[in-house]
């Protein structure tokens, strides 16, 4: 079942709820039903979850049987289909690889309105939907800096903020810059570095806050209760 590694995440698609942990197979509901459905075919379930131009995608994924793991691959449905994920010349299903170095690949998130990130731990991707036979193009937009964890990146729309295994950055598309942190050094060294995937991130809009939550060294289980904060208005950092 789900853990605390890799909670059950969910999308609203084409009128049915999927839901992903990692562990399990995709699955659906319509909302009417009294069980969930199993997504029996191709993809089996991804480290990351989401929709993108009429697909869903999955990062970091393993195929249906479980038996493969897709490390540096993500994975997309047949349009507005999301129970369709084995390519075919009459869909738009496929995958595609992110190859250039031998790190994971960790998550992605949208940017804007027509361009996705494909975060690995020391590179980015901008993807974007061409159609045709190939559905997906990439490009290689940044090299040397990624995301830590799967959850390590918080969405503005426009830009994103990047906790990376060496600091913290700010990716709008074109360009990456490293954000000057004063409680940086603290945060690294409070961190179990072993743990760094369960670190979870999230937006407090009403404070214009991004928030990252993190292991501590001195904890005894696995639970992300310390955080670091970042007022994207003000540019003032906040460990609590």
């Amino acid at each position: 079942g789900a853990s605390r590694l890799f909670p059950w995440a969910g999308i609203d698609f084409n009128a049915k709820l999927y839901l992903s942990d990692k562990n399990n197979k995709l699955r659906s509901w319509d909302g009417a039903a009294t069980t969930l459905t199993t997504v029996s075919d191709g993809v089996k379930t991804g480290v990351t979850m989401l929709a993108f131009e009429g697909h869903i995608l999955v990062v970091h994924y393993y195929n249906h049987t479980g038996a493969t793991e897709h490390r540096r691959s993500m994975a997309w449905s047949e349009v507005s289909d999301g129970d369709v994920w084995t390519a075919a010349v009459t869909n738009q299903a496929g995958d595609m690889d992110f190859i250039e170095d031998a790190s994971d690949a960790m998550t992605a998130a949208t940017l804007g309105q027509f361009l996705l990130a494909v975060y690995k731990e020391s590179s980015i991707y901008l993807v974007n939907k061409i159609g045709g036979t190939f559905v997906m193009e990439r490009r290689l937009i940044v090299q040397g800096i990624g995301a830590i964890s799967p959850r390590a990146v918080v969405n503005l729309g426009d830009r994103h903020l990047i906790w990376g295994v060496d600091g913290f950055y700010q990716f709008d598309g074109q360009s990456v810059q490293q954000m000057r942190s004063p409680v940086e050094d603290f945060v690294f060294s409070d961190m179990a570095p072993k743990k760094r995937r369960f670190i979870r991130s999230t937006i407090l809009g009403e404070f214009s806050e991004a928030i990252w939550a993190y292991v501590p060294t001195a904890a005894s289980d696995s639970r992300p209760d310390k955080l670091v904060c970042y007022n994207y208005l003000e540019g003032t950092w906040s460990t609590r």
